[in-house]
């Protein structure tokens, strides 16, 4: 049986490593530079209405789904996915799932966005992270939505079975 002083790590090989390490981090420093300058607005933007917080029931109440209605015209349908992209980045980095845009097969030009956030809980946190950079990528989306009301915003709250 070998002893417990062979199966380790010498300390001065150790310590040899992790200072070659240490020198090897220290010149890629040298190329490898972090931007200067502004960086983005993390200022929380709080341009959402706030949401009722008693409107979920129950704490096993959930998922949310939030459904967001856009009139697009046919001919921006192009430029409003690709801004909407932007928006489903932010949206997942949030916290959100599953966010998906659907068309009305009925209503042309109509554009329906959907996410899904864990529960009441996690969709009120949404709103207090959504930043003011957040803001301006939304902006960016609703400026393809027509028509003199903002965009139509729907929440479902998944209701669990009464026992």
């Amino acid at each position: 049986m070998p002893s417990m002083s062979a199966a380790r790590p010498r300390l001065p090989a150790t310590l040899s490593v992790a200072a070659a390490a240490l020198f090897t981090m220290q010149l890629s420093a040298l190329w490898f530079k972090l931007p200067r300058g502004a960086g983005p607005n993390l200022l929380p933007s709080r341009h959402w209405p706030a949401p009722d917080p008693e409107l979920a029931q129950s704490d096993d109440d959930g998922p949310v789904q939030v459904l967001i209605t856009y009139a697009v015209a046919e001919n921006q349908e192009a430029a409003f996915f690709q801004a909407a992209e932007a928006v489903r980045k932010m949206r997942l980095r949030s916290g959100a799932f599953g966010w998906r845009v659907y068309r009305d097969p009925d209503r042309s030009g109509c554009l329906v966005a959907s996410f899904f956030n864990r529960n009441w809980v996690d969709h009120l946190r949404l709103h207090e992270r959504v930043t003011e950079d957040d803001r301006l990528v939304q902006d960016r989306l609703n400026a393809f939505h027509q028509g003199d009301d903002p965009p139509k915003v729907v929440h479902l709250i998944g209701k669990t079975r009464p026992d």
